[in-house]
């Protein structure tokens, strides 16, 4: 009797705890408002900043029930409002029930004549890596037509104040330290389920979601769908910690190429961007999730209800995966989203969250959050 007593006990515990928010910071308190948030970070190297990020908290949060939270990073020169726009991730929030998350990527530019936000992700302040340099400006003693970012100066040094030296291409400031402390911050005001916060992220935004996956707070990520992007030579490593991976590509993309052809092939198996950076291919990055995910068997499609629009196909890449699937999606289009722009980028948006949904349905859970369009 006291055995079963002693069960039943677990589980009203377990099933208070994972679905009314016990024990969890931010249940029970009032959500923050949409739009636009700061936090003050001490960063190595770019001194103490304050760090902008947007949420959206959908109208059907209750602050007694966890919920999911998606991280969604901007491209290169853009901003967390930007992202929010133009993505769909807001759409789908509302939606689905869960809070997203735009941050913007620091712009401390020396000469202040551009709009370089950025993130400093899988290589792009690293070069020389490994296997060399990560473009073929710096062999050529010329400028790799990205500015100089004034948190770079103590240690990768600039040609000058309008020029990046090496093949530097982004800010140096430490953004996994900001993303950690947005995340805690976030689950101090919000319901949030720790669980499920996933990552997504366009170009060197989807370099900042491989970043993440790699970096020490990895283990607090359920699953990441990288856009339009891939490590920069020497730079990608395997996750550390089984990670589900959608990995979306336009088989048309120039400035992140998806593959190797006879007009681009870079050293050491990389593919080279129209603008002279080396990549690592998507066969590359992916292999490093194969291996950790436990993926076994050959590739089969993997189902999407916009499959044939603008190409659109997926597979997952090695069969099946113990640990986390590993799905690859190409369609025809280039450096941009896979189903073109406008309310076309709600599809992207459904798909993403379809892979996130689907990633973590062996967790509890006290509700579907999947909707169709």
């Amino acid at each position: 009797k006291r055995s079963k007593m002693a069960k039943v006990c677990f589980l009203l515990l377990f099933f208070c705890g994972t679905f009314l928010g016990a024990n969890a910071q931010g249940c029970g308190k009032s959500a923050p408002r949409n739009g636009p948030h700061t936090i003050t970070v001490n960063d190595p190297q770019a001194g103490t900043v304050n760090r902008r990020y947007r949420i959206f908290v959908p109208d059907k949060y209750n602050n007694q029930i966890r919920t999911p939270v998606l991280i969604d990073f901007h491209g290169y020169s853009n901003q967390g409002e930007n992202q929010e726009e133009e993505s769909g991730i807001r759409y789908s929030a509302q939606l689905n029930n869960f809070i997203a998350v735009w941050p913007t990527g620091l712009d401390d530019t020396a000469d202040g004549s551009r709009d370089a936000y950025s993130w400093n992700a899988v290589g792009t302040v690293g070069s020389p890596g490994p296997f060399g340099d990560t473009c073929k400006w710096n062999a050529r003693g010329v400028d790799n037509g990205y500015p100089c970012h004034v948190s770079c100066e103590k240690s990768r040094p600039c040609r000058d104040k309008s020029n990046a030296g090496s093949c530097d291409c982004s800010t140096c400031a430490d953004d996994v330290l900001f993303v950690e402390k947005m995340l805690n911050q976030l689950e101090d005001e919000l319901c949030v389920d720790s669980a499920r916060v996933f990552l997504t992220g366009m170009s060197n935004g989807g370099m900042m979601v491989y970043q993440l996956a790699q970096s020490r707070i990895a283990s607090r990520f359920a699953a990441i769908s990288p856009l339009a992007s891939s490590p920069l030579l020497g730079f990608g490593k395997s996750p550390n910690v089984p990670m589900p991976i959608l990995e979306i590509h336009g088989s048309a993309d120039r400035i992140i190429p998806a593959n190797i052809t006879i007009f681009n092939k870079g050293p050491s198996g990389s593919v080279e961007s129209v603008d002279g950076f080396y990549y690592d291919t998507v066969d590359t990055a992916l292999e490093r999730y194969r291996q950790i995910n436990g993926c076994k068997g050959d590739s089969t499609q993997y189902k999407t209800e916009y499959d044939g629009q603008t190409k659109f196909y997926c597979v997952h890449m090695f069969g099946s995966c113990a640990k986390g699937a590993v799905v690859r999606c190409s369609h025809s289009l280039g450096h941009t989203w896979p189903f073109g722009g406008g309310n076309k980028r709600r599809q992207y948006a459904a798909v993403v969250w379809k892979f996130f949904t689907e990633a973590t349905s062996h967790l509890p859970y006290n509700e579907s959050h999947v909707a169709v369009l």
